[in-house]
């Protein structure tokens, strides 16, 4: 992963957690209907959004906010734990790599908006939609998209062989985020282990473990209307990761 993209995805996990809601599931039909909408069949300019910008200052703290947690793989368990909790900004710990006032100014930067998603590049992308059934064609930066494809008639995605089953719908209230806006979205996952839980493994000898997770977001950005696909993408092999990647696209 591209090391801006590695402190948006560091970032993301202290804020998401604080205006991210769950909603109860709708029904197969409305999700449907509403995937249709935002990807009908047509050619789209994709905005890939694996940029960050931000504070020069909160940059700063961010590299050793990095670095602390790189040195202390159970630091980062300790956050994967408090996200699934949803208790953030989590209790400061000296292994984070920063002091306390360093830590509280971080989080102060953070609220502040300080940090956000940054389109790095364009790239043309083709939706096909026939009878449920929605395709992308891409290339170069995106090729991996071609891999991702839903089926609508059974609320499912896939990439390659592993089939995504609808997770969850998600309702973002708040603007305060990476992409300066509230958003809605679906979200299809495949994991193996089932139920696939990081916290749960020792961080510092990850030798035995073996894992896959692959999920697909279909949302829309309410400020500016625009299609939000998220893809993500994993596989652990022996503790080394062979596949690893997750790009959020804004379609126009």
């Amino acid at each position: 992963m591209h090391f801006k993209n590695k402190l948006l995805v560091i970032c993301l996990l202290f804020v998401v957690p604080s205006w991210a809601q769950t909603l109860p599931p709708p029904d197969k039909a409305q999700i449907q209907k509403t995937v249709t909408q935002l990807l009908p069949s047509r050619n789209y300019t994709v905005a890939i959004m694996d940029g960050v910008t931000m504070n020069p200052r909160l940059q700063v703290l961010m590299l050793k906010f990095q670095q602390g947690i790189q040195k202390n793989p159970d630091v980062a368990q300790a956050i994967q734990k408090a996200a699934a909790a949803k208790q953030f900004p989590m209790p400061y710990d000296r292994r984070l790599g920063l002091t306390k006032a360093e830590y509280e100014e971080m989080q102060v930067l953070i609220d502040k908006r300080e940090i956000k998603s940054v389109s790095t590049c364009t790239q043309q992308v083709t939706v096909t939609n026939q009878a449920g059934i929605i395709r992308f064609t891409a290339k170069d930066k995106l090729a991996m998209l071609s891999d991702f494809w839903l089926d609508t008639n059974r609320n499912e995605a896939h990439v390659g062989e592993h089939i995504l089953t609808f997770d969850q719908a998600l309702d973002i209230t708040d603007s305060k985020n990476a992409y300066e806006s509230a958003w809605t979205g679906y979200r299809w996952e495949f994991t193996t282990p089932k139920d696939l839980d990081l916290a749960n493994y020792n961080m510092r000898d990850l030798s035995n473990l073996n894992a896959t997770m692959y999920r697909i977001i279909i949302g829309k950005i309410t400020k500016t209307g625009q299609t939000l696909v998220q893809i993500k993408g994993m596989e652990i092999e022996s503790g080394v990761r062979t596949v690893s990647f997750e790009t959020p696209l804004f379609f126009e």
